[in-house]
């Protein structure tokens, strides 16, 4: 079987929907592994990251494995945390972004 590695940070996203909060995860390499393995099944698809081991990156390392990436490659770091964002949208439709990263375990992955 022919492999390939998406390396990256998957993130939670918070989009503000009304009143109400959303919780998701997402991120551009992982949304990238996730639609590589969905248009090639019979690709091996691993996802490299870095995660912390704090409930937020147990849900995003779950979210992953149940996409059927592989997790292998994908580090621990006790102290770490996943980087975070939240998505607004005006009355026009526009999206807006606002991250929170800057110690975001990804970070140690290089």
């Amino acid at each position: 079987m022919k492999r390939v590695a998406c390396v990256g940070e998957a993130m939670i996203e918070l989009s503000l929907i009304g009143e109400n909060t959303q919780v998701s995860v997402a991120g551009d390499s992982l949304n990238t592994a996730i639609y590589l393995h969905r248009t090639a099944p019979k690709l091996r698809v691993d996802y490299i990251t870095c995660l912390g081991c704090d409930p937020f990156s147990a849900r995003i390392f779950d979210f992953i494995s149940q996409h059927g990436l592989g997790t292998s490659q994908i580090q621990r770091i006790s102290d770490g945390s996943p980087g975070l964002y939240g998505i607004t949208t005006s009355s026009e439709g526009e999206r807006s972004f606002t991250y929170w990263r800057n110690n975001s375990a990804a970070r140690q992955l290089f």
